[in-house]
């Protein structure tokens, strides 16, 4: 992952980077599974690789059960600005990648993206997410 960021900030400058965190979450425990090691990134490790790109990731999605933790959020302060996931488990068929990219595609602000994922009412979303928040990652403390 750390090669990703760093690799993908460095050739596609922009002014607002976001990374979608899709697979399994475990919460303070871990995110994104890899099935060829059997292991799960730990949350210090990913938000060290989001640090790879030498600033902070404007927004980070994740797209996985249990991930809107304060354990979580203590973790990523400083490495990203505003966080959108979880608490509840998250329905097999995720996000919708439309729906992200959208709203990427329309703002340069993470703080106003990330309120309207999460003001997003579509049947999909409502049936994916018990629970969808967005927590300012400056403000934790």
């Amino acid at each position: 992952l750390a090669e990703f960021v760093s690799w993908g900030m460095a050739h596609y400058p922009s002014q607002m980077y976001a990374l979608l965190g899709r697979s399994h979450g475990r919460g303070a425990d871990g995110v994104v599974d890899d099935d060829h090691y059997g292991q799960t990134m730990s949350i210090p490790d990913f938000a060290r690789a989001m640090a790879a790109g030498g600033r902070p990731i404007d927004l980070v999605v994740f797209d996985a059960c249990r991930m809107q933790t304060v354990e979580v959020a203590s973790e990523l302060r400083g490495r990203a600005e505003v966080a959108v996931a979880s608490m509840d488990r998250v329905g097999g068929q995720g996000l919708d990648p439309d729906l992200l990219l959208g709203e990427l595609a329309q703002s340069q602000d993470a703080r106003a993206v990330a309120r309207r994922l999460v003001e997003n009412s579509q049947p999909r979303q409502r049936e994916v997410f018990g629970s969808l928040s967005a927590v300012d990652l400056e403000k934790t403390d």
